[in-house]
This record gives C-alpha cells, structure tokens and sequence, in this order.
C-alpha cells in the first residue's frame, strides 16, 4: 500500500498534487498492466505460517552451498558458514518446488501439474520454463544438465536438456500392479530407478536395459543407490515388526547382498558417501557410520536430544554428504542445519 501525504495548506496546490498523485499511479498500472512478469513470481512474505519446512538437502556441484529444499520454498547456505544467503519461495497455491539442479544451477518447481518453471538459484529470478502435454507425478534433476518428468497419466518418464528445454527421450516398460510412486536419476546420471510401493528396477538410459525386479514385503519410501549404481540399499522392519534393518541388494540380479540390524527406531534417512566405502544412516535421533567392506556399524552417534513426550518431537529429517566428501549435512525437523568434516565421522 502506498499512503500519500498532503501538506500544502494552499487547497489549489492541494488538488494539483492529488491530480499529480492520481496520474502517477494511472501510469504505474498501466504500465504493470503491459509488462508480462514470468509465471512463478517469488513475492511470498518469507514469515507467513504457510510455508511448510524444508525437509530435503541438495548440494551445489562445486560443495560450496547448500539448500534446503520443502515443497514451497528453497533455502541456500554457503559452506562452511551456513549464514542463509537467499530464499525462494513459490508464488501460487497451484505451483510446487521440486528439486535444485546442480548441473545448470537453477530452482526447478511445477506448475499446475503441466509446467515445469525454472529460476536461477543465485538471483531466483525466472530463467526458463517447459510446458508438458501431460500431467506430472514430479520432476528429478541429475548431476548433470539434465530433468527426469515421470508422467501421471501412464508409466512413462520424460528426459529434457535443461538449458535448451527440448525433449530428449521418453522411457517406458516398467512393469507393476502397484501404483508407481516415482523414478529418479541414478547418482552418476546413467540409469533410472523406478519405484513402485514395495517394487524397484533399474533402467539404463542409453539402452534402455533392465536390471532384474528387486522385491520386498511392504511399502519402502527410505532407499538409496549406491554411487555405482550396483547396490540398492532400503531401511525396511524386520517380518515381526519388532527389528530395524537396511538391506543392500543387487541392483541387476535383484538378489539380496546383505542386511544389517540397526537401531530401535526406523530408518528415516541415508546418504552413501561418495567414495563409497561408507554411508550413513539416521534414525530419528541419532546417526550411524556403516562399513561397507564388512556391512557392519562402526559408529553410533546421538544428534538429537529433544523432549520425545511432546506432539511433534525434534527429529533428524535428512542427512547428505558433500560432492567432494569433505562435508556431511545433518538437517532437523526444526530446521537446524549442521555441518561435520569427514575427519569427525571417521574418528
């Protein structure tokens, strides 16, 4: 709003000024009535109550910032001093953010289902945009310059080049009776992994070859690929519920490698490091170091000390290792972000 101040005493001075002050704002409207801003405008007040908490850590692909991703806003720290530099926030009700893509630095959310709207993550200003001929399940950027579309409307996903828009290749023959929750990019950008309730398989995106179905009892939503795409790893309950586990299986032969018991709470979060000799895993609390030479824990470390007798107790949400494995990011449920060297995990 803006209030305009009249303090001539002169009562023609008076309403010149209000003629002045009537014509100027005919000219700001008429002129905003002519300028197209781009679809996804960022004006959100950053404190409304609103915005649900990020609950997702991405890095840049040079490990000098991080984001925090939620589903209506993106939040970046610059390593290693984690001062909040910028914020991104989805301008309408119909519009969702679903990823950053390290490859050409840019916010990438969807739009109505059908449009996917790009911004650069630095200036978060509106860069690009792509319209579908289909409604989307979501979107899921590589480490490259490249964007995974699964569609809603038949087991199919869409590749696009980021910075030019254009189509790249459609992918489909995943087979299931379930509903498919989702395909993501491998972690070196060569395969796709399809996912549906209790069902995985690995599809190469060159030729389009499959790995062997990997099977389990029950719904997964905590996996993880392996940085050479052989091992898939999930946290899953044992058959009486009574026990914890992850569970590394073969990603072509869909055979079972190994399974490790691990803690008393589930398994909410893992994050391979990028040598992949280890990885990590977090339960709500605390932080476990996994050996991958011998499957074995090789350390447990308590992270959260809140006060598990309320409603909505603190809570580890994400974990993530840097690209150049210098770094782990630990994100809370409370929005706490904290940073360790790999000196300390290794210790």
């Amino acid at each position: 709003m803006v209030t305009i101040h009249f303090d001539l005493p002169d009562i023609i001075k008076g309403v010149k000024k209000t003629i002045f002050s009537i014509g100027f704002i005919l000219f700001i409207v008429i002129f905003c009535a002519g300028f197209q801003a781009p679809e996804g405008s960022t004006e959100i007040e950053s404190g409304t109550n609103e915005i649900p908490p990020v609950t997702k850590i991405s890095w840049s692909a040079d490990s000098e910032n991080i984001f925090l991703i939620g589903s209506r806003s993106i939040k970046r720290y610059p390593v290693p001093e984690l001062d909040p530099q910028s914020q991104f926030y989805a301008a309408s009700a119909d519009q969702f953010i679903q990823d950053y893509c390290p490859g050409e630095n840019v916010i990438v959310t969807l739009k109505e289902d059908r449009q996917l709207l790009f911004y650069e993550a630095g200036s978060v200003k509106y860069q690009s945009g792509i319209k579908l001929d289909y409604p989307a399940m979501g979107a899921d950027c590589s480490n490259d310059k490249e964007i995974l579309v699964p569609s809603l409307d038949e087991i199919a996903v869409e590749l696009y080049d980021i910075s030019s828009g254009n189509l790249m290749k459609k992918l489909t023959g995943f087979q299931t009776a379930a509903p498919v929750y989702g395909a993501t990019f491998s972690p070196d950008g060569k395969f796709i992994l399809w996912h549906a309730r209790a069902s995985f398989r690995l599809q190469n995106i060159e030729d389009e070859s499959w790995g062997s179905p990997i099977e389990f009892q029950d719904f997964i939503d905590v996996y993880r690929l392996s940085p050479d795409s052989k091992e898939l790893v999930v946290a899953a309950p044992s058959e009486d519920y009574s026990k914890n586990n992850l569970i590394f299986m073969d990603t072509q032969s869909g055979e079972e490698l190994s399974r490790i018991e691990i803690g008393e709470q589930p398994i909410g979060a893992i994050a391979y490091h990028p040598n992949g000799k280890f990885l990590m895993a977090a339960d709500s609390t605390s932080l476990y170091r996994i050996d991958l030479t011998d499957k074995k824990v090789a350390l447990k470390e308590q992270m959260v000390k809140s006060d598990q007798n309320v409603s909505d107790p603190i809570r580890i949400a994400d974990i993530s290792f840097s690209p150049d494995g210098k770094y782990l990011a630990v994100l809370q449920s409370d929005e706490q972000l904290s940073l360790f060297q790999i000196e300390e995990i290794l210790q």
